[in-house]
């Protein structure tokens, strides 16, 4: 499926409360609240990119992700995603105006890549649990599920959309 171009008034641009596998979710905008891309949905091998939320979660807010792309997205907090969970996702190229370009407030964040987000504070993650991640900085104490990697996950060409991993990749075969 694909879901591009569309506007929500309040929340979830693209789609909300639904579950949605293989999909393209581009280019959508919740213009009042949250979600600009998904609002809690529940998505598989989605790819995420371009939407746009007024306040938390550009990509997602409030959804359950698996094996999902999170890139270019934008919002005040959480430019890719807010609240909800992840599992073997990347997480990157997301802007939030406010706070934690990449991840804000996530409940359960597993084997995901969040790397090169952007924000005037905390620009990978804010809140949350993280668990055989690869982010940056490390989390500490109650954010930290043990298992996490820092550094650069050398994705083949993030410039041209391809975030797929370098052969090089310390993520390889390391959970993250």
């Amino acid at each position: 499926c694909a879901l591009t171009g569309n506007t929500a008034a309040s929340d979830g641009g693209g789609a909300a409360e639904s579950v949605l596998s293989d999909c393209t979710v581009t280019g959508n905008e919740a213009q009042g609240s949250d979600g600009g891309g998904l609002y809690y949905c529940t998505a598989t091998r989605c790819l995420i990119r371009e939407n746009r939320a007024y306040d938390d979660g550009g990509g997602s807010s409030d959804g359950d992700l698996v094996n999902c792309l999170l890139a270019d997205n934008e919002s005040g907090y959480g430019g890719g995603a807010a609240y909800g969970t992840l599992d073997a996702c990347t997480v990157s190229s997301n802007t939030a105006t406010s706070m934690a370009g990449g991840l804000y407030d996530v409940d359960y964040c597993l084997n995901t890549i969040i790397w090169s987000n952007h924000a005037p504070v905390d620009a990978e993650w804010s809140y949350g649990y993280y668990e055989n991640c690869l982010v940056a900085p490390l989390p500490e104490g109650g954010n930290d599920g043990g298992g996490n990697l820092t550094g650069d996950p050398r994705f083949a060409n993030p410039a041209a959309g391809n975030y797929r991993l370098a052969g090089s990749s310390p993520c390889i075969n390391a959970g993250a």
